[in-house]
């Protein structure tokens, strides 16, 4: 059996998510903006359902598409006839006000078909992981519908051919922030300063203090952790794995019971399936930490089992 993929639309946020199925384990991929999250299920604890619901999206397109275009349309009128001076008495005014009209008329037309389709329910496939309930729903969209039946009856026979179940799916994450903190920063105290700003109250502007009081203490944070940890970390978003390992096994040496290092070693060392190396890492643990070695131990075999069904079924 070949390894087979699938990009879907949960229905519960607007960004795609991707389905793998590899060997007798499915491997649910998140990604946007900020977080890269992996969860590995092995096929034997997914029931699967199918069902209908309303697309609230298209409620919310329809409802705000109008308002938008008419906002847009206003701001248009008002650059085009005060900012660049064109007369009321020039024909570009007339042509400026069918195209208004034009496509303010449109804009409803298309909210209303929004609506109107918001009252038909659409499709959906929900897969219950098991033993916590988790539930993963996504839209059956028509142009995919034969793909994603496709790819049910995979998970179905997959399901048939599994010798040893396993007790509970695996979750893997990695943060990835892809905006710049100062802009962060200034738009947080911007929006804390709005309240000053629309009531002309001087003294609403010691609001600002508390978002800059909450980096402040962040900051400090986040510089007492070792120099070696913060640009392992660092190395680490950016999937810079070697140099990673090697600010990490400088640390241990220097500071050998810091344990968030040994955490992020076994890590990277699960993210390039080096489970020889990550089981090393859980067994160089002080004494003092032989219970948590152990859970982390049994941990890795998991991973490495979960790994050894992730290799394609003949």
């Amino acid at each position: 059996m070949e390894d087979i993929s699938l990009q879907i639309h949960k229905t519960s946020q607007s960004n795609k998510s991707n389905l793998t199925l590899e060997g007798t384990v499915l491997i649910f991929e998140e990604k946007n903006k900020v977080i890269e999250s992996e969860m590995q299920i092995p096929v034997e604890l997914i029931t699967i359902y199918e069902g209908k619901k309303f697309r609230g999206s298209r409620l919310i397109i329809g409802l705000l598409f109008p308002v938008i275009s008419l906002f847009v349309s206003i701001i248009s009128g008002f650059f085009v006839f005060d900012f660049l001076g064109v007369s009321k008495d020039s024909i570009y005014f007339g042509i400026f006000l069918i195209c208004f009209f034009s496509v303010f008329l449109l804009s409803i037309i298309f909210g209303c078909i929004c609506v109107v389709l918001f009252f038909v329910r659409a499709k959906t496939v929900s897969f219950v992981i098991s033993p916590d309930e988790y539930i993963i729903e996504f839209w059956k969209d028509k142009k995919a519908s034969q793909k994603i039946d496709e790819f049910l009856e995979q998970i179905e026979q997959r399901q048939t051919i599994v010798e040893t179940p396993f007790e509970h799916p695996a979750a893997n994450s990695i943060y990835t922030s892809r905006y710049s903190p100062i802009l962060r920063v200034i738009l947080i105290i911007f929006l804390f300063a709005i309240p000053a700003l629309i009531t002309e109250i001087p003294y609403l502007f010691f609001l600002v203090l508390l978002p800059v009081i909450w980096f402040v203490f962040r900051g400090m944070q986040y510089l007492d952790q070792p120099k070696e940890y913060r640009q392992a970390m660092k190395s680490y978003v950016q999937k810079h794995w070697v140099q990673s390992i090697k600010l990490l096994d400088c640390l241990k040496e220097k500071r050998p019971e810091y344990l968030p290092a040994y955490y992020l070693l076994v890590d990277i060392y699960l993210h390039i399936k080096n489970f020889d190396d990550a089981l090393g890492v859980a067994a160089a643990l002080p004494h003092e930490f032989d219970n948590l070695a152990q859970n982390i131990q049994t941990s890795i075999w998991y991973y490495k089992r979960l790994y050894e069904r992730r290799k394609s079924v003949n």
